[in-house]
């Protein structure tokens, strides 16, 4: 009961935006130490190799093609792979970071922490602003700030974009709500240029639209041409903002991770069939980005059976209160723009907004305390969002280091093999090369003249010596099996199939045979000298350890053991 009351005080305390901003600013401390890690790899190479700073992160297909031909990705990645982001804003940022101090990583990581202690700021004052209980919008605001899903961004200098863009949005709806509350309700200048700075910051900015037309639909109180007029520059903002996304042929292209929206109804069908996994993770724990550890069908069955009582449990508060259901109808109509991704937690913080607040008119309201579902869903509630989310908000912020170690290894054993071939058996992820050659580029350290993987993912690869230039690996799970294996590489239609070749640097690919899943199976390997080559040297992980290798004698098979990428974590 003490601990209940002094919740209660702090939800309603009007200096509560104020702590909320210094305990989730010193709570994100740690991440000052944890350097770059992920994406944060190729962005630094990028940007050294851009004179372009609205345009610094964009890869064209031949430098992808020029990538995979010397092994920084994978051999069955698309040969078209090309990512061109509409970010200037967050593009901007980075370029000016990585030319003026590039070395001050720590510097990088306290811009990322000045930026979600506004975004924490402005949510506070949104959820204030609605006119709710203050427990409520205490409440809301207090799990908002402390969401393990959100400190993934926060802790990581390439998560930059989703944090400007969330508040920029923040600070739309905010302004929006302003506007609309004025004794002559009007449209707000301050909250169309938030909205477009957050276009600008990335694509997930339109959902600011999903707050202001709910809004505008359940609890403005002005007429309805009012209400309509009042969201016509925003419109008009978006509209502007789409041809400018479609003439500049922005999106991504080949790379499984992203669906593109040239196929709207493939797009549209994957989007509803995760649609019980993002839902899950906004209501429930920050399980979306695991699914990508197992293959899809499992994760979708079980979050669409887990996903019902929390929503059940909401229903009474969503009868009766007007608030609630807007905050619901924001977070429902934040969630398409997510479908042309993978699911990921990170990318939940908009639509979180509605989710917390939606939860906290729930556990605000005394008076169901003992109506139905809603006796069971309090305390499930409060025990995953204001008990164990604040306790996993620090082992959050560096959830994107997983490669790290990995990294290290890699280099370490690597030393100086400039212009030899290195040749991986298996890799615990695809990730892992692109990761390894950028961060040998950004510190100046001789590279090899290839670093070709044969396979990457969790399988169990066989390989067979046939002859003294070549060898055969047989994977009974395939080439991308999990979605995490192939999250860098072609889709699955897109893959080589049996019969195909690849030629690439010093390496010939050849698939054999595929597994019924369209994906390959059996695959051989041909090289221009014997596999004894010194200048060809042979590496192969063993959980966390990696490891040299000498290729069999001809005829013989070797069987090696699973590895994947969450051994790093143990």
């Amino acid at each position: 009961m003490a601990l209940t009351a002094r919740l209660e005080r702090i939800a309603r305390s009007e200096k509560l935006a104020l702590g909320l901003v210094l305990t989730t600013f010193v709570l994100s401390l740690p991440s000052l130490a944890s350097g770059p890690f992920m994406d944060d790899h190729w962005v630094e190479l990028a940007v050294s190799q851009k004179d372009n700073p609205w345009r610094s992160l964009d890869v064209d297909a031949e430098t992808m093609a020029r990538a995979r031909d010397v092994g920084g990705a994978g051999w069955w990645g698309s040969p078209n792979l090309s990512a061109k982001f509409f970010r200037p804003l967050a593009c901007a940022l980075h370029w000016f970071e990585f030319r003026h101090w590039p070395n001050a990583k720590w510097a990088m990581h306290l811009v990322n922490l000045v930026i979600y202690a506004a975004l924490v700021a402005l949510a506070t004052l949104t959820y204030r602003r609605l006119k709710v209980d203050p427990r409520v919008a205490g409440i809301a605001a207090i799990m908002f700030a402390l969401d393990d899903g959100h400190a993934m961004s926060a802790g990581w200098i390439s998560g930059r974009n989703t944090l400007l863009v969330t508040m920029f949005v923040m600070a739309a709806v905010l302004e929006y709500i302003k506007a609309r509350q004025a004794p002559e309700p009007s449209w707000s200048f301050t909250s169309v240029l938030c909205f477009a700075l957050g276009l600008s910051a990335g694509e997930s900015g339109i959902c600011a639209l999903a707050y202001l037309g709910a809004y505008a639909l359940l609890l403005d109180q002005a007429k309805l041409m009012s209400r309509i007029r009042s969201l016509v520059p925003h419109a008009l903002v978006a509209i502007g903002w789409a041809l400018v996304y479609v003439s500049s042929r922005a999106g991504t292209h080949g790379l499984t991770l992203y669906r593109e929206l040239k196929s709207p109804l493939a797009l549209l069908e994957q989007g509803l069939l995760d649609l019980p996994a993002w839902l899950l993770s906004l209501l429930g724990p920050s399980v979306v980005s695991v699914s990508v550890l197992v293959p899809p069908a499992p994760v979708r069955l079980a979050c669409l059976v887990l996903v019902v009582p929390f929503a059940l449990w909401l229903w009474p508060t969503l009868k009766r209160d007007p608030v609630a259901r807007f905050f619901a109808l924001g977070t429902l109509l934040c969630l398409p723009p997510m479908f042309t991704t993978m699911p990921q937690d990170r990318l939940l913080a908009i639509a979180s907004f509605g989710s917390f607040g939606c939860i906290a008119c729930m556990l605000g309201n005394t008076r169901e305390s003992f109506l139905g579902s809603v006796r069971w869903g309090r305390p499930a509630y409060a025990a995953m969002h204001l008990g164990l989310a604040p306790l996993l908000f620090i082992p959050s912020l560096s959830s994107s280091a997983l490669l790290q170690p990995g990294i290290r290894s890699v280099i370490e054993q690597l030393g100086d093999k400039s212009g030899e071939d290195v040749v991986v058996i298996n890799t615990p992820s695809e990730w892992l090369h692109p990761a390894v050659l950028c961060t040998l580029r950004n510190t100046r350290q001789p590279l090899p003249a290839t670093f070709h993987p044969l396979y990457a993912g969790s399988g169990t690869p066989e390989v067979t010596r046939v002859d003294a230039r070549t060898l055969e690996m047989t994977v009974p799970e395939g080439w991308g099996g999990m979605p995490l294996e192939s999250m860098a590489g072609a889709r699955v239609p897109q893959l080589p199939k049996a019969g195909d070749v690849v030629d690439l640097e010093r390496l010939r690919v050849r698939v054999l045979a595929d597994a019924e899943n369209g994906m390959p199976q059996r695959v051989r390997f041909e090289f221009p000298t014997d596999l004894e080559d010194p200048k060809r040297i042979w590496y192969y992980w063993r959980g966390k350890e990696f490891l040299r290798w000498t290729p069999p004698a001809a005829g013989q098979h070797i069987t090696f053991e699973p590895v994947t990428a969450l051994s790093f974590a143990m």
